[in-house]
């Protein structure tokens, strides 16, 4: 089954909300596979620059000409970054269906900002 991903922030709120549904002895992970249908996984993603290219070549050229200006206010370009995201794998189709119904709003709110 495929797991729901989602970033920390959006994870941070929903988790506030099953906490005020549920008492606390549910976040075990074993009761919590058993009860919400789901386990909590943190993923560490990689996230590529696909612009590294042209950014590496506009840095070079200010590294290159004699404007310091320039060549002291840019930097070189990252590869990419990495972003911790939460995966939840869920056990049962029934109680996935419920949970993405009943977040719904938050994980909406989670698409727009990516």
């Amino acid at each position: 089954m495929k797991p729901i991903k989602m970033h920390k922030r959006t994870w941070t709120k929903i988790n506030q909300k099953l906490r005020t549904e549920y008492p606390p002895s549910y976040f075990i992970r074993e009761k919590m596979k058993a009860k919400l249908g789901f386990t909590v996984r943190e993923h560490t993603a990689w996230n590529v620059n696909k612009n590294y290219d042209k950014e590496y070549a506009a840095y070079e050229e200010a590294k290159m000409s004699q404007d310091e200006m320039n060549y002291l206010l840019s930097l070189p370009p990252e590869r990419g970054r990495t972003r911790t995201e939460i995966h939840l794998d869920f056990y049962s189709e029934n109680k996935r269906t419920m949970f993405l119904l009943k977040y719904a709003e938050e994980l909406a709110d989670d698409d727009k900002r990516n």
